[in-house]
């Protein structure tokens, strides 16, 4: 399932954003983007499986940035614009033990060292055991 990035708030679906406080250039090097975090390599279900893009202005990320998370489940990747170094944190939550991947394209590329290979433990959860948890 992909996602494209987004948003209105700090925390936001990768689905409905407004980036006008964000940074911007007029294009961007593929190679700027970095991905780093501990959330590229295990996870655990129920808790933010947390990776960064760094490296490229938020409005270029904006225009063109995808995700796509393929496992036992699919969950969502939400992100949040942090506009002083046009960095974002990302995330997503999985409900299901096993092994994900997370693919991320700009403007249909896959970035450098995607995708990724999750392996997140932990006992099964549904959505409601989730929300009860918070």
């Amino acid at each position: 399932m992909d996602f494209a990035l987004r948003s209105s708030e700090n925390f936001t679906r990768m689905n409905s954003v407004d980036f006008t406080r964000c940074k911007s250039i007029e294009e961007s090097d593929l190679s700027q983007i970095k991905i780093s975090g501990p959330g590229l390599s295990v996870g655990k279900t129920g808790q933010k499986c947390i990776f960064y893009l760094s490296g490229a202005p938020t409005s270029v990320l904006a225009d063109g940035i995808t995700f796509s998370v393929d496992g036992p489940t699919q969950p969502e990747v939400m992100c949040e614009c942090e506009a002083k170094d046009g960095s974002f944190e990302c995330y997503f939550v999985a409900l299901e033990p096993g092994e994900y991947e997370l693919t991320i394209r700009y403007r249909k590329q896959v970035i450098y060292e995607s995708p990724f290979k999750i392996k997140i433990t932990g006992d099964s959860l549904s959505a409601a055991e989730l929300v009860s948890k918070v």
